[in-house]
């Protein structure tokens, strides 16, 4: 049943991601143009030229991404904590995996604060859980990409263990829980992307962690400010990435992995 949702998830949200959605109905305009529905074709490249323009000017994502960036506070003077988990996901594989070097992405504060973090407590076990996102390589995880950038930091005296085998959130949370209970004490600092915060502490609370405290990193809003700017490619980026979380949550919430729709409390 994970195997066949991790597989559906990725199959929806190639189809229905905004430039995807912009690309399919370029595709009906050319076909409708094949027909000799030249109205139609008109009228649906007028709406798709509209939107990417409004896109690419406008920072929409700004107000997709503010709600949930802001739902959880940033904590600078975070208490002493005997876990650190830090879930996967800033990754960059298939870089790492030409260049036998540890690549990140645009998430990559996540191992970062986590590595900073474990040497400002240095008694606290240091996790990081994260298999791999692709659907067809599988043969490099995000666990043994942290694990190379882990080795470059000699001086650090943590116990570190990695869970390479979750492909989502939920994964994440249920993997770490089987592997590696005995290695996991209260109070727990979370670690993951702003964005992505209250949906990772409400399946990690119902998954049955206790003394969770959400670490939130890797802010991508600027606010609700929609200050013209061409920039498509971050606009469309940021926008993507929120529409994906919403979607995240409302799965999350429909099929039982989290028991409110907006999560705010912690446990």
């Amino acid at each position: 049943m994970n195997t066949l949702f991790f597989l559906l998830s990725k199959v929806f949200w190639t189809l229905v991601q905004p430039l995807s959605l912009l690309i399919i109905l370029i595709g009906f305009a050319i076909l409708a143009l094949y027909r000799g529905r030249i109205g139609f074709a008109r009228r649906v490249l007028v709406g798709v030229s509209c939107a990417f323009l409004l896109i690419g000017f406008f920072p929409i994502g700004n107000l997709v991404l503010e709600p949930l960036e802001t739902r959880f506070s940033i904590q600078p003077d975070p208490p002493s904590p005997k876990t650190i988990i830090v879930l996967g996901g800033s990754e960059d594989i298939k870089p790492s995996s030409h260049s036998l070097m540890p690549a990140l992405n645009d998430a990559g504060e996540r191992p970062i604060y986590g590595i900073a973090l474990a040497t400002q407590f240095p008694d606290a076990t240091l996790i990081f859980t994260g298999g791999s996102g692709s659907v067809l390589d599988q043969h490099l995880s995000g666990a043994d990409v942290v694990r190379e950038l882990v080795e470059r930091f000699p001086t650090l005296t943590n116990d570190v263990v990695f869970e390479d085998r979750s492909r989502n959130t939920h994964e994440n949370a249920i993997y770490t829980l089987n592997e590696l209970e005995d290695q996991i004490q209260s109070p727990i600092l979370l670690i993951t992307s702003a964005f992505h915060m209250p949906r990772s502490v409400r399946v990690f609370c119902n998954s049955g962690y206790t003394g969770l405290i959400p670490y939130p990193v890797d802010h991508l809003s600027t606010g609700r400010v929609l200050t013209p700017r061409w920039d498509p490619i971050s606009n469309f980026s940021d926008l993507s990435t929120g529409i994906r979380e919403w979607i995240g949550l409302f799965v999350y919430y429909v099929t039982g992995r989290i028991d409110t729709f907006f999560p705010k409390a912690t446990c």
